[in-house]
């Protein structure tokens, strides 16, 4: 059931809402239809990549270094940036 909300929008959120609606439905009435669109994608796409990051972050790394290497590697690194 939809709802009804008061929202505030800076001008250039509504310019490029009204243009959306405008180019996808010929009228700015239809500038609820659009920010439903928009958010909707927006919530999809979250979900996604909080998903492909959750997926990245539980696979098995292929290297294995111990904590004394890693330091090492990252002083090294300090230091190759600090001589730029």
């Amino acid at each position: 059931m939809p709802r009804q909300v008061v929202l505030t929008l800076d001008d250039d959120v509504y310019e490029a809402l009204v243009k959306k609606a405008l180019s996808r439905y010929g009228s700015e009435d239809a500038i609820s239809r659009v920010v439903n669109e928009e958010l909707r994608a927006s919530l999809i796409a979250a979900v996604e990549k909080r998903a492909l990051l959750e997926q990245i972050l539980s696979e098995e790394k292929p290297v294995k270094i111990d904590i004394e290497e890693f330091y090492n590697f990252r002083r090294e690194l300090s230091k190759r940036f600090e001589e730029r």
